[in-house]
């Protein structure tokens, strides 16, 4: 029977300073990083406002709007103009591909059951089509309103005050 050699590896110390230096550099970009999600491509929401570089006006086909409290992106809407029913449901389905089905909390009169009905109760100014989706930290709105715009917005969750129990 041969006897087991015990391997051993000699790393050079140059290469664990560099690693715990590497390591350690990136600390507080780690703590930094307070972005919950990357909306319309590169805005963070949640993230510090003068940190970003510039903020969008425009992303594509969407006019942006940001919603800032002490310096943090709190929310972040796009709108575009001259959009109907079919690219409100085109964005509903991806977005319930991502999140789940969203919650239907539209204000359409009770007889806009079919696409066309929906759609010419909107653009008469007689309710919207709003659905919400929910996400861990954060929520997304999406909205077609008279005159048939589409908003599609990213909310950050506030945080809620806890329930203190009162002495009795």
């Amino acid at each position: 029977m041969t006897p087991k050699k015990k391997l051993t590896a000699m790393i050079p110390a140059t290469h664990i300073l560099i690693s715990l230096v590497a390591l350690l550099s990136a600390i507080p970009a780690i703590a930094r990083d307070d972005c919950v999600k990357q909306a319309f491509g590169d805005v963070c929401l949640g993230g510090v406002a003068s940190e970003q570089s510039t903020l969008p006006d425009f992303r594509q086909d969407w006019a942006l709007d940001y919603t800032v409290e002490d310096d943090i992106i709190v929310a972040v809407s796009g709108q575009q103009q001259q959009s109907g029913w079919l690219e409100f449901q085109k964005l509903n389905r991806d977005l319930s591909l991502v999140y789940g089905r969203g919650e239907d909390r539209s204000t359409l009169p009770a007889y806009a059951t079919a696409r066309n009905s929906r759609e010419r109760a909107i653009q008469a100014g007689r309710g919207e089509a709003f659905l919400e989706f929910r996400a861990e930290g954060y929520r997304i709105e999406l909205k077609l309103v008279q005159p048939l715009s589409l908003t599609l917005s990213y909310i950050l969750d506030q945080p809620q005050p806890n329930d203190r129990e009162l002495p009795l």
